[in-house]
């Protein structure tokens, strides 16, 4: 298939597709091994002009990151001048961050640290969407990519929301799993739903979820009530998280997943802002550059002993009943020692201190006497020990029997 690429006026061959989807067909580019093409299975006008539009205003990741986003960098047009397609970058060596995120098919390099870098550069791309004022809409664990260095590539950047001075194209997909409770609720189509950043600051919040709390949705539950059990989407759309402190409802975190607790206090404090807080009042969820702020300082507390005794404690030992014996011994012998009386401890207080004055002067009385000074009684009076090493007890006694004989 030989198409012409817009912004260069040159022609291009594609090769078989290497990957096919509902909205079009992926393909790499002859001779172009640093791009590869995007082929529209229905194309239409609204498309077009969208890619137009979004040529005109590429998004921009501050600062040296590894970060890619697979932005369209040119127009696919056919032999009669009509956009079918666009030509976007060659992300390779990525992992969907759905393998990354389960610890099944997690890659070994994959280690918590890296998850947080991964996270903290997830915040940073969705943090460019919005300063260049797009929504990304349909954020899902598979057009996120992850490298072995904790770089991070969006892919699918063509489903997005594009707003212009004149017209708006909205993103017509999503994953329910991912869609903010408020969307969920009015129970309408994509298609006519302006998005918001804070609706993208909920799928972004699942993401990070699912990196740090080894693949588990936030809304992923296990059952304890009598009724009849909820779908996760409805679970979504009535706010029935798991982890919240209240726990009204008869739904518990899931017991393969990890403790909330294991994560730093200001991750957990931003998920609850989301999931609880942002359920009545979804401006209160934490914005892509609030994420970034807490994994940064997460990252940077992960070198401290006690954010990894924090984390071995609720990931390795806290499942473990034998290891639960141990570790709560600090704990209730903090308890006991908090439900004795001060009365109690001033009075030990007072009688360590006697006794220690006591023994000191019982010290200082038998210090006063000199070992040459000790007096040996004899069958001759008494006599005194010059010089050399005192002489045993019982060889004295012996000697003081064998002078009485005489």
């Amino acid at each position: 298939m030989r198409l012409l690429l817009e912004g260069r006026g040159t022609e291009v061959s594609l090769l078989p597709a290497i990957k096919q989807g509902g909205e079009g067909s992926i393909h790499p580019v002859s001779g172009e091994p640093g791009i590869v093409a995007k082929v529209f299975a229905h194309p239409t006008r609204e498309r077009s002009e969208k890619l137009r539009a979004m040529l005109d205003n590429p998004p921009i990741v501050m600062g040296n990151v590894p970060v890619v986003l697979a932005w369209p960098q040119d127009r696919l047009l056919n032999r009669a001048g009509e956009c079918i397609g666009y030509v976007m970058p060659y992300v390779r060596d990525k992992e969907p961050l759905f393998t990354v995120s389960h610890p099944g098919t997690r890659p070994r390099w994959a280690d918590h640290l890296s998850l947080l870098r991964a996270a903290k550069n997830i915040a940073l791309a969705v943090s460019a969407f919005h300063r260049h004022g797009y929504v990304v809409g349909d954020l899902n664990e598979f057009n996120i990519l992850i490298g072995p260095d904790a770089s991070v590539a969006v892919v699918d950047t063509d489903s997005i929301q594009v707003r212009t001075q004149h017209e708006l194209f909205r993103c017509q997909v999503g994953k329910p799993e991912f869609t903010p409770p408020e969307l969920i609720q009015i129970g309408t189509s994509f298609s006519q739903v302006d998005r918001n950043p804070h609706h993208d600051a909920f799928g972004l919040s699942v993401l990070i979820f699912l990196l740090l709390m080894d693949g588990n949705h936030p809304f992923a539950a296990r059952y304890v009530g009598n009724a009849a059990r909820q779908t996760q989407t409805q679970r979504i759309a009535q706010g029935q998280w798991p982890y919240s402190t209240k726990r009204n409802g008869a739904y518990r975190p899931r017991r393969q997943a990890p403790p909330l607790e294991s994560l730093s206090p200001r991750i957990q404090q931003l998920m609850r802002d989301c999931f609880e807080t942002g359920h009545a009042n979804p401006t209160c969820r934490p914005t892509a550059d609030d994420w970034h702020r807490a994994l940064d300082e997460a990252e940077a507390e992960w070198n401290e002993i006690g954010a990894r005794l924090r984390y071995c404690y609720y990931r390795v030992l806290r499942p473990r009943g034998w290891a639960q014996k141990f570790v709560v011994i600090p704990e209730r012998l903090r308890s006991a020692v908090a439900r004795v009386p001060r009365k109690v401890w001033a009075t030990v207080a007072c009688s360590l201190v006697v006794l220690l004055l006591v023994f000191g002067a019982v010290r200082w009385w038998s210090s006063d006497e000199s070992p040459h000074d000790r007096i040996n009684p004899t069958n001759q009076g008494i006599e005194r020990e010059v010089g050399g090493e005192e002489t045993p007890w019982l060889w004295k006694e012996a000697q003081r029997r064998n002078r009485a004989r005489r």
